[in-house]
């Protein structure tokens, strides 16, 4: 993540995603005690790949957890109710 005024921009590099269904998505999220943040949606191509740069409120930073799950749409995305696909800790490089 790179942090500018007034938001942050993260770069997503994903490989090895199974496509989603029909009616699926990518959702990221940024976690830490006491909550977590949607980050944006995504779906991958035929070889399970994307590369996204996103903007995202620079509060973002102070979020410890990553993770990627699957949702169903038209569905509101509920990270309590969602298919965790990939999660790990966010490290300051």
């Amino acid at each position: 993540m790179r942090e500018e005024d007034p938001n942050a921009r993260a770069e997503l590099e994903v490989w090895g995603l199974p496509q989603p269904a029909k009616d699926e998505y990518y959702e990221l999220w940024f976690g830490r005690e006491g909550g977590r943040m949607s980050a944006g949606t995504f779906t991958v191509d035929a070889r399970g790949r994307e590369t996204l740069t996103m903007t995202v409120p620079e509060k973002a930073s102070s979020y410890d957890q990553v993770g990627i799950t699957i949702e169903q749409f038209p569905k509101e995305p509920r990270m309590s109710a969602a298919k965790p696909v990939l999660i790990g800790e966010l490290e300051e490089s």
